[in-house]
């Protein structure tokens, strides 16, 4: 990724957020109107216009996981809350719209919305040119995590490090480095007792067959060409072992068939869950 430019590949999740909201069956696997419009590539009109690209087997599978994802971590940071949680960290935040279409629990909350300086610049001017003004609870953190450490960057934004915290890293591992991948669980994993991280990943590409394989491998063809290369990708199985490793007290992966069942049940618009990409929660 060029630091000085920001992120073409959120602008692509970006419109396969919107085009869950105009293209897919209620009820939404996540309801995220605010998607709509929010670069001029995610409007009503461009989605409609877009739609024979939109509904290939390949796309609706990468909005499947863009939609899941988001869904999976927003359910697990509710529960969070509910258990008393009140510190909300997201990662790569990019475009996603949390922060401007909090529901009620997350006004109790006090959220970091991190990312890299230019994305983050792009991102917070999309929101204004739609209106939106910045919430009270929200502080913007530029962070890098292949020159900083999150330990630092947290506790010099205002986070309190004593307290529990949620942590949501979507579509970020696949993007750093081994050694940053691993500060990243350390630190998180040596939150006080309570706290949550929820990650995305991705396997190897040779874990995989049929159009899975092509899917995937496209996808790194793809993000190498906009200097966006995907540089760590993991079984399930080693990375559950990596976070026990960082020091999370107990992991779960939502596994396809888990997601399939919870999420993607008597669908008929082609939404279902991939091996493409998968989830893990490490609690502390």
């Amino acid at each position: 990724m060029r630091p000085s430019q920001p992120s073409r590949t959120m602008v692509n999740t970006a419109i396969l957020r919107a085009a869950h909201q105009i293209l897919d069956d209620d009820p939404k696997i996540l309801g995220d109107p605010l998607a709509v419009g929010l670069v001029p590539e995610a409007t009503a009109d461009a989605i409609r216009e877009s739609i024979g690209s939109l509904m290939t087997s390949q796309q609706t599978s990468r909005r499947s996981s863009m939609v899941l994802r988001s869904r999976y971590a927003e359910d697990r940071l509710a529960a969070a809350h509910a258990r008393g949680v009140r510190q909300y960290a997201i990662l790569a935040a990019g475009l996603d719209t949390f922060v401007w279409r909090q529901p009620k629990f997350g006004h109790d909350l006090r959220i970091f919305s991190l990312d890299m300086p230019a994305s983050q610049n792009f991102a917070r001017a999309c929101f204004a040119r739609c209106g939106r003004g910045e919430p009270e609870n929200v502080t913007f953190v530029p962070l890098d995590l292949e020159r900083t450490t999150l330990r630092n960057t947290l506790g010099s934004a205002g986070l309190d490090l004593a307290q529990p915290t949620f942590f949501s890293v979507l579509g970020l591992t696949q993007y750093l480095t081994a050694d940053a991948l691993d500060d990243l669980l350390r630190f998180t994993a040596s939150a006080p007792r309570g706290s949550e991280t929820v990650l995305s990943m991705h396997p190897p590409v040779a874990s995989l067959t049929g159009p899975s394989r092509a899917w995937l491998a496209e996808a790194l063809e793809r993000c190498a060409g906009i200097s966006e290369p995907w540089l760590t990708l993991l079984d399930p199985e080693d990375a559950c072992a990596w976070l026990h490793r960082a020091g999370f007290s107990t992991v779960e992966q939502l596994t396809a068939d888990v997601a399939q069942q919870r999420y993607f049940a008597d669908r008929r618009d082609g939404l279902a869950a991939t091996d493409v990409t998968y989830m893990i929660a490490g609690t502390c």
